[in-house]
């Protein structure tokens, strides 16, 4: 499974919209759309990917090798 695709699973997992998911980590919907779609994997994926962690108990779903 992608990344893209694991942020869209967990986030409708907790029946948020990209809108309030996005407000909630500080970013536009925009961001949401585009990591859910694996368009954009930057420095904005990683702000999303920890704080989400702490924000919505996420446990984190990467690993840096």
């Amino acid at each position: 499974m992608s990344i893209g695709k694991k942020i869209k699973q967990l986030r409708e997992q907790r029946k948020l919209s990209q809108k309030e998911l996005a407000d909630s980590l500080g970013v536009t919907q925009q961001a949401i759309d585009a990591w859910e779609r694996d368009m954009a994997v930057g420095i904005n994926f990683f702000k999303f990917a920890e704080i989400a962690c702490n924000t919505h108990n996420i446990a984190p779903f990467i690993s840096v090798r």
